[in-house]
């Protein structure tokens, strides 16, 4: 085994490697705040953590000995910025959509994996003798470059989004649980990590324009890492308020959108959208484990949001959606008891039984009274409208 390499960078690295594993085992194991954010956080750390490990391997020479560990941050950039989206979605209780839509959050790291697999696939010595001997080439070079700009660009998009979250968040005069101090960590932790790719895409341009090797200038960009890891750390000890915020509450409301907390809001605005345009409710089958994780959040959270929001449970409020539908329908054509029945079905009611009786609770008449009160009101409109054509 080749000696050990020991340098003041060496062991800052070492020490915030450590330092982050002890604070992701504590955000795992701990019961307080929001644990979802939480967990998110530990992941965050952790590969905070698991990059310094790498830098210290670096810098202390040890890579030598295990050739096969350095490369296996490369994917790591990638999953950085979206976690950390993941984690203020959660820390501000707004809804996550967990579809196929949402793998795209993995598709860069999955495609420097796939690029970096030939290395991986190499046995350790051909490893080493590539470390030990890197490719200065033109291609090398812009090949990282493209890396560069591609990671920046991402943390610049994520930017973005974690910036509209916030600001919906912050536009919200109801929410009772995220605090000034919750969002300014936020928005200090992602200073740091933009901070980071922003000077990494700046340092690999040099180094592509200039066909110099600043290796000498990695060692900033990575303190900031560095400096996230042993902030978290900080805090947790300091100012543990502001680690483990409450899990944020969906308060009463005098049902209305306007009254509600601002995810509350949301979750509801998102699903009478999805019940307007995409009409889950046709489906007779529809459960309510399916339309909670259409919208991103528990079942438990939607019971709650329309029993304190609009005072309806799940089954009412798409029934209500059903009534309507048949309703408009007859509206646009008349229609005989067998026709009835089958709108009905259209609808989403699984029964003649059931859809008379819920069609009553909603409107106060049986959907035959319906139908005969609509035929009497056209009949009475055109007994009107026929003496004014006469006069005329």
């Amino acid at each position: 085994m080749d000696p050990i390499q020991l340098n003041p960078w060496a062991l800052l690295y070492a020490g915030a490697a450590l330092q982050g594993l002890f604070v992701a085992g504590i955000l795992l194991s701990t019961s307080k705040g929001n644990t979802r954010a939480n967990k998110l956080l530990a992941m965050l750390v952790l590969a905070f953590s698991w990059t310094r490990f790498l830098s210290f391997l670096s810098l202390s020479e040890l890579y030598r000995n295990w050739p096969h560990l350095p490369a296996t941050g490369a994917p790591l950039w990638f999953v950085l910025a979206p976690i950390y989206y993941f984690y203020v979605k959660a820390l501000l209780a707004q809804p996550v959509r967990w579809n196929w839509f949402g793998v795209m959050h993995a598709l860069p790291a999955l495609a420097i994996l796939i690029h970096m697999s030939p290395f991986y696939l190499l046995p350790a010595p051909a490893k080493l003798a590539r470390m030990l001997n890197p490719d200065m080439s033109g291609e090398a070079r812009l090949i990282a470059l493209i890396f560069s700009l591609l990671y920046g660009l991402q943390n610049v998009m994520y930017l973005g989004m974690c910036i509209k979250a916030l600001q919906m968040q912050t536009s919200a005069r109801a929410t009772e649980s995220v605090k000034p101090g919750h969002l300014g960590w936020l928005k200090f932790l992602f200073t740091l990590m933009l901070l980071f790719a922003l000077f990494h895409v700046a340092v690999a341009s040099v180094e592509f324009f200039k066909k110099v090797d600043l290796v000498a200038m990695d060692y900033l960009p990575m303190a900031f890492f560095t400096v996230m890891v042993y902030a978290i750390a900080y805090l947790g000890m300091q100012q543990p308020e502001k680690l483990f915020p409450p899990q944020l509450r969906i308060g009463r409301s005098s049902r209305t959108n306007a009254q509600l907390p601002l995810a509350a809001g949301a979750v509801l605005n998102q699903l009478r959208k999805i019940m307007e345009t995409e009409k889950p409710y046709l489906d007779c089958n529809l459960k309510y484990s399916d339309v909670a994780a259409r919208l991103g959040i528990s079942v438990r959270a939607l019971s709650r949001i329309l029993n304190e929001a609009l005072g309806q449970s799940f089954t009412d409020f798409v029934n209500a959606y059903r009534v309507q539908e048949v309703k408009q329908q007859l509206a646009r054509q008349g229609t005989g008891e067998h026709t009835l029945l089958a709108l009905a079905l259209d609808a989403g009611f699984n029964s003649k039984t059931s859809f008379n009786r819920i069609f009553k609770s909603h409107t106060g008449m049986t959907p035959t009274q319906f139908l005969q009160a609509k035929n009497t009101q056209s009949a009475s409109e055109a007994s009107v409208a026929q003496p004014n054509t006469a006069m005329d």
